[in-house]
C-alpha cells in the first residue's frame, strides 16, 4: 500500500536540514525505510504547515505508523502524521451497509 509521512520541523530537525541540505535527508530517510522494507517513491520539501512529504509503498499499515513513531520519538520534528491509501470503493460499499442500519440519535 501507498503511505505519506507529512511533517514539519522542530527548531533541531532545521538545523540539521541546513547543515545537510536534501542529499542529506534523502540518505537519512533511505536508510530508515530501507531498514523495513519500504520503497520510497517521493522525498519533496514544501512550504505551508509542512516541511517535507515522503510518499512510499509500504506493506501494511502497522509498518507504516511503526516508522511515524520513529520519526516522532526523535525529537526532529514538532509535528508528524502518517497517511495511509485505502480503495474508497470498499469504504464507500461499508457506508452503504452502516447506513442502511444505522438509527441517528435524533430520529
Amino acid at each position: 500500500m501507498k503511505a505519506y509521512i507529512l511533517g514539519s520541523y522542530s527548531a533541531s530537525g532545521l538545523k540539521g536540514v541546513i547543515a545537510s541540505g536534501y542529499a542529506g535527508r534523502r540518505e537519512a530517510i533511505d536508510k530508515l525505510c530501507s531498514s523495513l522494507d519500504m520503497v520510497i517513491h517521493d522525498v519533496a520539501f514544501t512550504r505551508g504547515e509542512f516541511d517535507v512529504t515522503v510518499t512510499f509503498e509500504v506493506d501494511s499499515e502497522e509498518s507504516a505508523l511503526g516508522l511515524l513513531l520513529a520519526v516522532k520519538s526523535s525529537g526532529g520534528f514538532d509535528k508528524a502524521i502518517c497517511l495511509t491509501e485505502l480503495d474508497i470503493d470498499v469504504v464507500a460499499e461499508h457506508a452503504r451497509k452502516a447506513g442502511a442500519s444505522y438509527v441517528p440519535p435524533n430520529a
